[in-house]
């Protein structure tokens, strides 16, 4: 079964906040991490449970993919993968 992959608008802006802030030291670099982070989530639609189970949650329906230093964490459902936060691995859940 193949998954629809989602962005929600939290990860979106997420993402628009972590390559702002990189390219405030290099465009290039900013570039360059947003595509990993976007290309990361494109084998979830065909692998969703792929990534780690957040060990916070202890739920097998939330999980993560790490980027570099970034944590990328969405929710699993029935024909669907929504991606709801991208945030630095030094940063803790809130």
């Amino acid at each position: 079964m193949v998954h629809r992959v989602i962005w929600a608008a939290s990860a979106r802006a997420d993402l628009v906040g972590i390559t702002d802030y990189i390219a405030q030291d290099s465009e290039r670099r900013a570039r360059i991490v947003g595509r990993k982070l976007l290309e990361s989530t494109r084998r979830l639609a065909r692998f969703p449970f792929s990534g780690r189970m957040i060990p916070e949650y202890r739920n097998p329906d939330f999980r993560e993919i790490i980027v570099y230093s970034y944590r990328v964490m969405y929710r699993v459902t029935p024909g669907q993968v929504t991606v709801v936060n991208v945030f630095h691995s030094r940063r803790g859940i809130n």
